[in-house]
């Protein structure tokens, strides 16, 4: 869960992305999978952007009041 050294992302691009990945900045088994998977969506073929977020926050999300956005 949070701790006092995170940090709210926003909107990363895939580099800044696979550089938290590499640092490891995200746990094992909740964030890194989620980060891969867009990952591997975004670099399948340009002009996708991907979404991180809860169910709950979809809505919010794609408005771009939450959740982190990959581009």
């Amino acid at each position: 869960m949070g701790t006092d050294r995170e940090e709210q992302l926003e909107e990363i691009s895939v580099e800044e992305a696979k550089g938290y990945m590499e640092e490891g900045h995200f746990g094992v088994y909740n964030m890194l999978p989620k980060f891969r998977a867009s990952i591997s969506f975004l670099e399948k073929r340009e002009g996708r952007r991907a979404i991180i977020t809860s169910f709950d926050h979809v809505k919010a999300a794609v408005q771009g009041k939450t959740g982190t956005r990959i581009l």
